[in-house]
């Protein structure tokens, strides 16, 4: 039970691996819900909040996108929106008036709405939604963060022993589904003695000590660039000699 329990949890952290051990495509199993995006509401069992009516621009955008995809099939979506634009520029006031009128109208049902909804939650749902959007907006932060480090060259941690083992063993796969597979080779790894393993460890240790030496000279470039906000606190706070002036300190010492 402890090996099919680490086996579990091993199958979150393996996804980001899965370029790696596999060419074929994801199963739709594990691939995420792309273009659906849940409400506060939705994620906490909620009832629906009242939604705000659309601007009279983007009234006029969604009755004229459409009729511009059918006629710019191959257009990229930004700019559809820059023709939407030019296409607003040339509307006459009664359309927009009409728009506005539609808007003030439906923005009176919304606020009464609103208030509604806001006196039918509890204090507990309240809190709720509060730490929701905290979490949210937190996770929001890391992705942009993390985009950051990707475009700022941050070097790639390598793949540990497990990792490059289940790279091996790969083709051995067959028609098995990914979790039946990987419970597999988890307990085919964990039979296996230190010394079949060594292959492994050394390989992901080689690796591992590339990655830290790659790391603390990318680090040191962030900081000279103020880019302090993707360096780690150790590295700040922690003063560290760069690779540099310990090869020349190790020669001297040699001489």
């Amino acid at each position: 039970m402890a090996v099919v329990g680490k086996m579990f949890r091993i199958c979150n952290v393996v996804g980001q691996y899965r370029h790696i051990l596999f060419n074929r495509s994801v199963p739709a199993l594990y691939q995420q819900n792309v273009g659906i995006k849940q409400s506060i509401e939705d994620k906490l069992g909620l009832p629906p909040k009242p939604k705000k009516p659309l601007t009279p621009y983007f009234r006029f955008m969604a009755q004229i996108r459409p009729n511009l995809l059918h006629k710019n099939p191959h257009t990229k979506p930004t700019d559809i929106i820059k023709l939407v634009a030019q296409e607003w520029e040339k509307t006459d006031m009664t359309l927009r008036q009409k728009l506005e009128a539609e808007y003030k109208r439906e923005m009176v049902d919304f606020v009464s709405a609103n208030v509604k909804y806001e006196q039918s939650l509890t204090n507990e749902q309240r809190e709720e939604i509060k730490k929701a959007k905290v979490v949210i907006a937190h996770s929001k932060e890391k992705r942009k963060l993390k985009k950051k480090m990707k475009e700022l060259g941050k070097p790639k941690r390598p793949a540990s022993a497990f990792l490059l083992f289940l790279s091996e063993k790969k083709g051995s796969r067959g028609i098995k589904s990914f979790r039946e597979w990987l419970q597999d080779m988890g307990k085919e790894w964990e039979n296996m003695s230190d010394e079949q393993k060594s292959h492994y460890t050394a390989q992901s240790k080689k690796g591992l000590d590339g990655y830290k030496r790659e790391m603390q000279i990318w680090e040191e470039k962030m900081i000279r660039l103020g880019h302090i906000d993707v360096v780690r606190n150790e590295a700040l706070i922690e003063p560290r000699t760069s690779p540099v002036k310990r090869i020349r300190r190790s020669k001297k010492s040699e001489e």
